[in-house]
């Protein structure tokens, strides 16, 4: 089962990684933290989805991988703050 959540890891990455740079549009400053929330919202969203199917290790492994992304998000949520009331 770990090897099923490393997996899974693995390709929400490459699926992210492949994404073209002119398939984001940087509007303004603040625009690419705005993306990367969005990024790690969908990785989130993604491993829930796939949480409720593991047992064992694999679902330590994605439930550690969650409360990680959940960790980043909250940072990213602050950088956005802070960038936007530089504005």
């Amino acid at each position: 089962m770990a090897a099923l959540a490393a997996t899974y890891i693995i390709i929400i990455n490459l699926k992210l990684s492949t994404m073209k740079n002119e398939d984001i549009i940087i509007k303004d400053k603040c625009q690419s933290i705005r993306n990367s929330i969005r990024t790690s919202k969908e990785r989130i969203r993604e491993a829930e989805e796939v949480l409720p199917e593991l047992h064992g290790p694999g679902k330590k492994v994605l439930e550690d991988f969650i409360k990680r992304e959940k960790l980043h998000l909250s940072q990213l949520r602050n950088a956005l703050k802070a960038c936007e009331a530089k504005k």
